[in-house]
């Protein structure tokens, strides 16, 4: 074998090993994709069924607070139906501590 073919099976060999590398390359960039891709849509569901749950929390969290003050409205109105004229000077009561805090 002279130095020319072993230089020219030398190279072809590199050669050969360059495309399997590449190959190689290609296909763990392909997989590290996928990996991507994976991870980025279960980031999304994740974020879509915590965010979902915090809707529901904060209507409940609504829903709870409404009752409440209507709740509250309702036992106003009873006191102020029984005793109409205690309703008034407190409502005057009431005004004139606003009033005063309010020139301060």
């Amino acid at each position: 074998m002279t130095s020319a073919q072993t230089a020219s099976d030398i190279s072809g060999k590199l050669r050969d090993a360059a495309r399997e590398t590449k190959a190689h390359l290609r296909e763990a960039a392909e997989t590290a994709g996928d990996g991507v891709k994976e991870s980025a849509a279960m980031a999304a569901s994740e974020a879509r069924r915590l965010s979902n749950g915090a809707a529901a929390k904060a209507s409940d969290i609504i829903e709870d607070a409404q009752a409440r003050a209507s709740g509250t409205i309702a036992a106003i109105d009873q006191v102020v139906a029984r005793n109409p004229a205690g309703a008034l000077i407190a409502a005057l009561g009431v005004g004139l501590v606003l009033g005063m805090m309010a020139r301060r």
